[in-house]
């Protein structure tokens, strides 16, 4: 336990300093799910803002295992405007998590890592 934290909190300082590319802002590219019960919401949004001077598109979002749905703005999001990439958690999996997900848009070669965690308890 006490190395899973140490790794969140290692990759969360990482992440808000080297983890944005140059065209979007993210709100958070960090979100803990806190303990939660299996079966509850595992939908989470993080928000971002498009700070280029073109329209951009969310090109991919790459998640790595298939317990994690992603969803996201599909049109173009002119400069100043605001967009969204929702996660879903497969909280019928019972256990700690910590996962990753990465977010590639048009203007920039570089990709924002977005990161999650949390446990899921069983309460019966």
């Amino acid at each position: 336990m006490k190395k899973l934290i140490l790794l969140v909190v290692g990759v969360f300082f990482t992440l808000t300093t080297y983890g944005q590319s140059n065209v979007v802002k993210f709100d958070t590219t960090a979100i803990n799910y806190g303990t939660i019960e299996k079966g509850s919401d595992g939908q989470r949004t993080f928000e971002f803002t498009n700070v280029s001077r073109e329209p951009i598109v969310v090109l991919t979002v790459t998640v790595y295992c298939g317990c994690t749905v992603p969803d996201w703005t599909n049109e173009p999001i002119l400069p100043g405007n605001r967009g969204s990439i929702t996660i879903e958690y497969d909280t019928q999996r019972v256990g700690k998590f910590a996962k990753e997900v990465k977010v590639k848009t048009s203007g920039s070669e570089e990709e924002t890592r977005l990161v999650f965690w949390g446990n899921v308890i069983d309460s019966e």
